[in-house]
């Protein structure tokens, strides 16, 4: 990338950073921030990473892009333009260098390696849920299908956040807002196990107060055999068993694990309602509910 280009780069994400720091003070449009938010990292990564680097998995590039997204994180909630000399880009570039110099230090003690916000599970399963991403399988580590996710996630919460502005006349009503909420919570939940079986690491690309205004906290306790907190309790704690929660369950279904791996059971969802929201609704309302949510899902990922 030629001096110009990369100016032109980061004048742009300098100034995305100050209006994105304004909109965050100003508490008035939650998915405008989001969104700014996610174009910054976005043009950060371009910056960063060339895109034939991405497609090069090698151990020393996942763990560069692993100080690299954390660094992110850490620099944009503490970013403060009226405060910092300096600006968005160049306070970035000057905290990741120690960053990554921290990161080479800690290699030498594998115990240093461990995320010390890392909570749920035994000590065993601690153990095998390695907090570098695994690099056997292309697929489970690419850095540019994480973004893909990033960028999703960012952006359903966004739409959720944001319901009245993006659903007008009938669209817009409490109820279908009420389904949103649930289903970005199922999301979440299959995701968060996903990532745990994959034994990838549980990236921080999110932050989690943002992930858990937008979930339905009490339909997440409502299915899970412990309360969560965190996306890495979510990965780590079981959830109910059926019989728990489902009324006359199949003989079959007794002692089971509600399952997680692509989705949650209509049913449940269905049992919160009634049972917690003393709402009565039929399989094929769901559906329908269900239906315009993925619809809306694939055009956000198009």
């Amino acid at each position: 990338m030629d001096d110009a280009k990369k100016n032109k780069i980061e004048e742009n994400i300098d100034r995305m950073a100050r209006e994105w720091y304004l909109s965050k003070l100003s508490n008035e449009n939650e998915g405008k921030t989001l969104k700014l938010r996610n174009a910054i990292w976005e043009e950060m990564t371009k910056l960063r990473f060339s895109p034939d680097k991405t497609e090069i998995m090698d151990e020393q590039f996942s763990e560069e892009w692993i100080v690299f997204m954390d660094t992110l994180e850490e620099i944009t909630n503490k970013f403060q333009p009226d405060v910092e000399k300096s600006s968005f880009t160049h306070y970035f570039s000057s905290t990741y260098k120690y960053r990554l110099k921290d990161a080479k230090n800690d290699k030498k003690d594998p115990k240093k390696n461990v995320s010390v916000d890392q909570e749920g599970g035994n000590d065993s399963e601690r153990s095998q849920y390695n907090p570098k991403i695994q690099l056997k399988d292309k697929s489970i580590s690419d850095p540019s299908e994480s973004l893909v996710i990033v960028d999703f996630l960012v952006d359903m919460m966004g739409l959720i956040l944001n319901f009245s502005d993006k659903h007008k006349g009938k669209a817009n009503n409490s109820r279908k807002k009420l389904w949103y909420h649930i289903f970005y919570t199922e999301d979440i939940t299959v995701f968060s196990k996903q990532l745990y079986k994959e034994k990838t690491r549980v990236s921080n690309n999110i932050h989690k107060t943002d992930i858990f205004r937008v979930m339905r906290q009490a339909y997440l306790n409502f299915y899970m055999s412990n309360p969560c907190n965190s996306i890495e309790e979510i990965a780590y704690t079981p959830l109910k068993n059926y019989e728990e929660i489902i009324q006359n369950p199949l003989e079959d279904q007794i002692g089971m694990e509600i399952p997680s791996k692509r989705k949650i059971p209509a049913e449940v969802s269905i049992q919160y309602l009634n049972v917690c929201e003393n709402i009565k609704v039929s399989d094929s309302a769901r559906s329908n509910q269900k239906s315009e949510y993925d619809a809306e899902k694939r055009g956000l990922l198009l």
